[in-house]
């Protein structure tokens, strides 16, 4: 092992950048790296250091949020491609980072983004579609941000409208509200935990978006868990009996809860329909 560190050493100083980055590409997950030459080659050129930031296991979190401080872009992006990336350095990627190196980062299911760092996405990077679109499909995205990324899209829908000839502001309008409301709908996951599905429709709710019209979409596309969830947050009483109301086989429940939940009459009998299907 002294031979073999002594050998590494000398390679690692080497002249020729190809000899440097044989090394970097051979021993890129090896958990035998000594770290004091893994540490010399990410701070190598960009062909050299990209192998070892994006795989070895011998770093730690420190050494890649000093190189993400650095500000090179390809390194970041190699950082941000890694098997497993913990809170603190997915935070530091997006703070460090360009959206190319975030969009690696959205993607990555092995990366851990926080709440704070799920919002900064978004805050920075809600015009880009492709990181936008990532960071929907993320299964630890939270619901606040989904619901932030949605109107965001939606907003950018209605003033493109509102500029395209011939189509009037509230025409723009009521598109732009009823893409958004298909968008907030089908995010839903069918795998979604009662938890997360509480969350989402705790947020719609805040923002006024959980309406007895969006219910009935989402019970028109069979998603009859989130129709209880709403029905439960609007009519304002727990999951439990509103569960019980909503598949009582006579029916007179659902009628009452929806009725408590401000459903009209038509929107009454559609939703009936949907929940006897």
């Amino acid at each position: 092992r002294a031979f073999a560190t002594k050998l590494m050493d000398r390679i690692c100083a080497d002249v020729s950048c190809l000899v440097r980055r044989a090394l970097s590409v051979t021993l890129q997950n090896s958990r035998n790296l000594p770290r004091h030459i893994a540490l010399a080659l990410i701070e190598d050129i960009d062909s050299i250091a990209v192998p070892i930031l994006a795989s070895s296991p011998v770093l730690e979190d420190q050494d890649l949020v000093d190189v993400l401080q650095s500000g090179a872009a390809d390194k970041i992006r190699a950082i941000a491609q890694r098997k497993t990336i913990s809170l603190h350095v997915s935070h530091a990627i997006v703070s460090f980072g360009d959206s190319a190196a975030t969009a690696r980062l959205a993607v990555n299911d092995g990366a851990l983004i926080s709440s704070e760092t799920a919002e900064m996405i978004a805050d920075l990077h809600a015009d880009d579609d492709l990181i936008r679109d990532a960071a929907l499909s993320r299964h630890d995205m939270p619901p606040a941000v989904i619901t932030k990324l949605i109107e965001h899209s939606a907003g950018k829908v209605e003033a493109n409208l509102k500029a395209f000839p011939g189509i009037s502001d509230s025409r723009a309008a009521k598109l732009s509200k009823d893409i958004r409301e298909r968008s907030q709908s089908y995010i839903i996951g069918e795998n979604w935990p009662q938890n997360r599905l509480r969350d989402y429709a705790r947020e719609l709710d805040k923002s006024g978006k959980l309406t007895p019209r969006f219910i009935l979409r989402c019970a028109g596309r069979g998603d009859i868990r989130f129709v209880v969830m709403g029905l439960s947050l609007l009519a304002g009483q727990s999951l439990a009996k509103t569960r019980l109301m909503v598949f009582v086989s006579s029916g007179l429940g659902l009628k009452a809860l929806a009725l408590r939940a401000r459903f009209s009459v038509p929107q009454l009998e559609l939703l009936t329909a949907c929940v006897e299907t």
